[in-house]
């Protein structure tokens, strides 16, 4: 996995995963059947109800153990791939943002509540602006 560029994270991930599945089957990665893969999954989603994204992990961990390491052929029909589910923001109303802007008296504070609403910045991107990060050259007279 690293040959083909997997991060560290992912690594790990796939690696505890397969081996999740081989503990619920105990047996070794090498010898579960797609049948076994979803009989695991149909499991996790019954009493964990875990999320399409894991499913997906789930998936996919086993695709490269069974393609790169195994040198099987892996059906993709076998087992198919769940949709991920797509939420919607919640997005605050006019009298929401007002209410908010007029909470506070530091106007500091009111100035972030403002950049966050009107820019649509996630938090973390606020969290990390900087001064330098404002391009003025831009910014209309």
């Amino acid at each position: 996995m690293r040959v083909r560029k997997y991060s560290n994270k992912s690594i790990k991930t796939y690696i505890s995963l397969l081996r999740q599945v081989s503990k619920f089957h105990n047996l070794s990665p090498s010898k579960i059947t797609y049948q076994q893969i979803k009989d695991y999954l149909d499991f996790r989603i019954r009493e964990d109800h875990i999320s399409a994204s894991t499913i997906n992990q789930v998936i996919s961990a086993f695709k490269v153990l069974f393609v790169y390491i195994l040198k099987r052929k892996w059906n993709d029909i076998e087992i198919s791939r769940p949709r991920r589910e797509v939420k919607l923001p919640v997005v605050f109303s006019a009298e929401e943002i007002t209410k908010l802007l007029n909470s506070t008296k530091n106007l500091k504070h009111e100035a972030i509540f403002a950049l966050a609403y009107s820019s649509g910045v996630r938090l973390n991107e606020l969290c990390n602006l900087r001064i330098r990060d404002i391009d003025s050259e831009r910014m209309p007279a």
